[in-house]
């Protein structure tokens, strides 16, 4: 029975996988935006605060 019960969380796991995969990369994708406009706004903040 050990074997069936490895076999069968394999597969929920492989489809779980299989059907979070888009939600996923949507998120990363809006993650690396968030990231480059916090980078973006500190160059800014910096620029404000020591002018050349």
């Amino acid at each position: 029975m050990n074997t069936f019960s490895n076999a069968f969380r394999a597969e929920v796991v492989r489809m779980a996988r299989k059907e979070l995969k888009p939600e996923l990369q949507g998120m990363r994708k809006a993650i690396t935006g968030h990231r480059s406009e916090i980078a973006a706004l500190k160059r800014k903040a910096l620029a404000l605060l020591n002018p050349l």
